[in-house]
């Protein structure tokens, strides 16, 4: 079972489905596995849905869009029209908004002499 940060208990979720995203990932990862829910990220303060970290298998980030396909309108190259409760709205596809999170992420643990490639060992 992975450690949630913030616990099940007291985070606050946006919507339903990142609720049942936290409980997924909380069971079934591995019991060294960490799991970050909204937490900023990189030198803009990128709040991802989910960061998760494995020591063997690496790090993630999730976006999560709880939609149903009946309300999908249009998709395209990074961008998604959706029927929402006050009308059409256009939303950055979950791909782009976790890659961009991902790369601030990647930027500045690099630049951290105590998490850059040569300071770190897999067994």
């Amino acid at each position: 079972m992975a450690t949630l940060i913030p616990t099940l208990g007291s985070a606050r979720f946006d919507a339903s489905g990142e609720l049942r995203l936290a409980e997924r990932l909380k069971d079934f990862l591995e019991d060294n596995a960490w799991v970050w829910h909204n937490i900023p990220v990189g030198p803009f303060g990128r709040h991802p849905d989910f960061v998760a970290l494995h020591p063997h298998q690496g790090i993630v980030v999730l976006e999560v869009k709880d939609w149903h396909l009946d309300t999908i309108i249009w998709q395209g190259h990074g961008v998604r029209f959706w029927q929402g409760h006050g009308g059409r709205v256009m939303v950055a596809g979950s791909w782009w908004q976790g890659h961009g999170v991902q790369g601030h992420g990647v930027r500045v643990m690099g630049s951290d002499s105590e998490v850059s490639p040569q300071s770190c060992s897999v067994g």
